[in-house]
């Protein structure tokens, strides 16, 4: 009977107990300068975003990096360039509509701020290298793609998914990294970086990919629905490898984690200077597109 009566006094104590609410003052640190810019070869207007970082915790809006003069620069043939900031969108630097990156050529992304960050003025990229063959590149066929729908059945609800499946023979001259981006009518819809696919070529280097599914769109969210009739396109991109284990480094750190058995957070691997964030990146990409013709479900 004692035994109950302490029983049932612990148990009414850890019912009742009370918590308290605890603030940690977290400590900020100096702020950075962050681009986001992608030079591929196709002829179009490019851009380059520059903003400030931000405390993580802090709900504010993105501080963005106005009035900067901010160059792309050719090492083989000391070509330049040169960016002008879009009047409507602050902070988005673009080239002019017929500027594209050539085949074995070397860039780097060459940045004058108005005012300093963190004690510095000017801040250059590593120099990012097209190195595939022209040749190459063109004698490398996308084949075929097959939009496959996937219907799975989740607690009594329906959800629809268009797998992008890749016919296609990879280049098997060198060791390759691939990432994988999906158009709906022309739109791109995997327009976050979470939703990138990349990939290296070691399972397929040299090899035919065999319907390869290399995109999932969800058909539950609206702008990825995939009706009858939609032109859907598969963009594959060859880049570099420093580019692909940047995409790894922010998948990991922003991605979900479980604390107890996930590692401490990690700085983001970067290919710019003076303590930057970010990564500069030049590329060539292919694509391929197919039409949805009949009903799946």
């Amino acid at each position: 009977m004692n035994k109950k009566i302490y029983l049932y006094f612990i148990l009414t104590a850890l019912i009742f107990s009370c918590t308290e609410r605890i603030d940690i003052d977290l400590e900020s640190t100096y702020p950075r300068l962050c681009i986001n810019g992608i030079f591929t070869t196709d002829t179009t207007v490019h851009k380059i975003v520059i903003f400030h970082s931000k405390d993580f915790l802090k709900d504010e809006e993105m501080s963005m990096i106005t009035e900067a003069k901010v160059k792309i620069r050719c090492l083989e043939d000391n070509s330049v360039i040169e960016l002008t900031e879009n009047p409507e969108k602050k902070g988005v630097y673009e080239t002019d509509f017929n500027s594209y990156a050539e085949f074995q050529k070397s860039y780097f992304l060459d940045i004058e701020l108005k005012e300093e960050i963190n004690g510095y003025k000017n801040y250059k990229s590593e120099i990012e290298k097209l190195d595939m063959p022209l040749e190459v590149f063109n004698s490398f066929i996308l084949d075929s793609l097959f939009l496959e729908i996937e219907i799975k059945n989740r607690g009594g609800k329906k959800d629809s998914f268009c797998n992008l499946k890749l016919y296609t023979n990879e280049p098997g001259e060198s060791k390759d990294f691939y990432m994988f981006r999906a158009y709906k009518n022309n739109i791109l819809v995997t327009d976050t970086l979470n939703e990138w696919v990349i990939s290296e070529d070691k399972f397929y280097n040299g090899k035919n990919t065999d319907g390869f599914t290399c995109q999932n769109l969800d058909m539950n969210e609206p702008e990825e629905h995939i009706k009858i009739g939609d032109n859907v396109t598969l963009e594959m991109t060859r880049i570099t490898e420093n580019y692909f284990y940047f995409l790894i480094d922010i998948k990991t750190e922003s991605g979900y984690k479980i604390p107890l058995f996930s590692g401490p957070p990690a700085n983001v691997v970067t290919n710019m200077n003076n303590k930057a964030l970010g990564f500069f990146t030049v590329f060539a990409p292919k694509r391929i597109s197919a039409i949805r013709t009949k009903i799946s479900e």
